[in-house]
């Protein structure tokens, strides 16, 4: 992957684009749907992602649409009228705006639990509590880094690159060099580096 200076542009994202920017015509979410269709037999996060989407479609489509209803003296003045529409208007911005938060602040969480169940994976705890919750329902407070065979891509991902750091502060280095591929040589590694 590159910068994507110069680089050909996907028609697909060029759509989705549009589509999210609302210059294009078409539904951001159905479009991202159609994508994902294909995906979804061999690639269980696209098939979760459709489910997601498909969840979020049914949210919207039952969420009551407010209607103002004024009454019979309201009515018969224009301006009565105007203040109740731009009311209303207020009140849908701000609900639009309260949506918009939730789902930001529900995206965060769902990104910050992923993140902490491959680092509780790379450690080999409970990814609960860690092992400080002696509550848990899933380790009973027994779930403590170790306590678990960490999972080996999690620990190369997580654990190796600090562990590494670390030894190389120890041994008085002190700057940061990427771990080494198992297969090379101290030679080829400084050769490469």
């Amino acid at each position: 992957m590159g910068d994507g200076l110069g680089a050909t542009p996907d028609p697909m994202l060029s759509a989705l684009i549009g589509a999210l920017s609302g210059t294009g015509g078409v539904d951001p979410l159905a479009l991202l749907r159609t994508q994902l269709d294909g995906q979804a037999g061999q690639n269980p996060q696209a098939a979760q992602i459709l489910r997601l989407l498909e969840q979020r479609r049914q949210q919207q489509d039952s969420e009551p649409q407010e209607e103002v209803i004024l009454s019979p003296e309201d009515a018969a003045y224009p301006e009565h009228e105007a203040q109740a529409e731009q009311a209303r208007k207020e009140r849908a911005r701000a609900a639009r705006e309260l949506r918009d938060t939730m789902k930001r602040l529900y995206a965060e969480l769902e990104a910050l639990r992923t993140r902490n169940d491959a680092l509780a994976a790379a450690v080999g705890a409970c990814y609960l509590c860690f092992g400080d919750d002696p509550l848990c329902e899933e380790c009973g407070g027994r779930g403590v880094p170790g306590s678990l065979a960490p999972e080996p891509a999690a620990f190369r991902k997580y654990v190796h690159p600090a562990l590494h750091r670390a030894q190389a502060a120890e041994a008085g280095r002190g700057r940061y060099a990427p771990p080494r591929d198992p297969g090379q040589t101290r030679e080829t590694a400084e050769a490469a580096g």
